[in-house]
C-alpha cells in the first residue's frame, strides 16, 4: 500500500523485468513529489527496466492522489490496472494492454506517455472520468475503448490512416 509520502515506490534496477504476479495488489496513492511510482524513481533513471503486470494496481486513495508514474523502457499490462475515488494514474511507459485499464469515479488516467507507440488488445473503459490519451496509437490499436461520461483528451497522435473515426452519443466528444 502506498501511502501520501514522499519518495515511495517499488524500484528495479538497470537490466531487468519488474513483474507483479497474479496475486498481488498494489493500491494507494499519493500527490507528493515522485512518490508511488513502479519500475524507475525518476526520468533521468535507468532505462532498461520493463515492469510486467499480471496483477492489480488500484490508484484509489482518492483526492486528486495517485500512483504517479509506471516508469522503466516499456510497460506491459496483462492483469488490472485502474484509477477510482477520484484518484490519478499514469502508465507513462506503456507499450500494450492485453488486461484491462479503467477509469472510474471522477478520476484521471494518462495512457502512455510522449514517444511511445502502444497497443490496446485489452479493454480500456472511462466511467464518468478524464482519459488522457498520449502516444502514438492507430485507430485499430486503440482496441476496446467503452466510454460513459467523463473526458476524453488526444494529446499526442492517433493515427487513423485509411480508417475513420466516427463521434456519435456512443464515442462522445474527444478534445484535441
Amino acid at each position: 500500500v502506498f501511502g501520501d509520502v514522499a519518495r515511495t515506490g517499488l524500484i528495479a534496477s538497470s537490466n531487468t523485468t519488474f513483474t507483479i504476479g497474479p496475486d498481488i495488489t498494489i493500491r494507494g496513492g499519493s500527490n507528493q513529489d515522485r512518490a508511488a511510482r513502479i519500475g524507475v524513481a525518476e526520468w533521468n533513471g535507468p532505462s532498461n527496466v520493463r515492469v510486467v503486470n499480471q496483477g492489480t494496481i488500484s490508484s484509489d486513495a482518492g483526492r486528486g492522489i495517485g500512483v504517479y508514474a509506471i516508469n522503466g523502457q516499456t510497460f506491459v499490462n496483462q492483469g488490472i490496472v485502474e484509477a477510482k475515488n477520484s484518484s490519478y494514474f499514469a502508465a507513462h511507459a506503456l507499450i500494450e494492454n492485453s488486461g484491462t485499464m479503467s477509469a472510474l469515479d471522477n478520476s484521471t488516467f494518462d495512457v502512455a506517455w510522449f514517444g511511445y507507440s502502444w497497443t490496446n488488445t485489452g479493454t480500456l473503459t472511462s466511467v464518468n472520468s478524464t482519459i488522457n490519451f498520449r502516444g502514438y496509437v492507430t485507430l485499430g490499436g486503440l482496441g476496446a475503448f467503452n466510454r460513459t461520461g467523463g473526458v476524453v483528451n488526444l494529446i499526442d497522435l492517433l493515427d487513423v490512416t485509411g480508417t475513420t473515426l466516427a463521434f456519435n452519443t456512443t464515442t462522445g466528444s474527444w478534445n484535441l
